[in-house]
């Protein structure tokens, strides 16, 4: 809550949020965990770009309140929404780079990056 506090303060004007891609994920959560006289103080509107949402934009702007989308969601309720966006999975280890050697150790398996679908799978 500082810098937006800091922010409107200094300004005198409410801030406008804007939250692009995993940002309007942030976005979305942020907004619910501030009491409502706050956000009337601090917050002039929420701007989506390009979001990335639990059901997918249009699925949410049809629900009747899209902050409350993720307001009781936990890190566990919300890893399958995080594994299925597509730029994720940019961030994986390339099996051009690191081959079949083992990045994830477990008890029960050991995970390359040719088996990162399986990996996310056993969760």
């Amino acid at each position: 809550m500082a810098p937006v506090e800091a922010a409107t303060k200094k300004k005198r004007k409410k801030a406008v949020i804007v939250g692009h891609s995993y940002g309007g994920m942030v976005a979305v959560e942020f907004i619910p965990s501030t009491p409502r006289a706050w956000q009337g103080e601090h917050i002039e509107r929420l701007i989506l770009v390009a979001p990335t949402l639990p059901y997918g934009f249009l699925g949410s702007v049809g629900s009747s309140s899209i902050l409350l989308l993720t307001a009781t969601s936990t890190a566990r309720s919300v890893r399958p929404m995080w594994r299925s966006f597509e730029s994720a999975m940019a961030n994986f280890p390339s099996p051009a780079v690191f081959g079949r050697e083992p990045l994830v150790i477990t008890k029960k398996r050991n995970y390359s990056a040719y088996v990162m679908e399986d990996f996310l799978a056993a969760g």
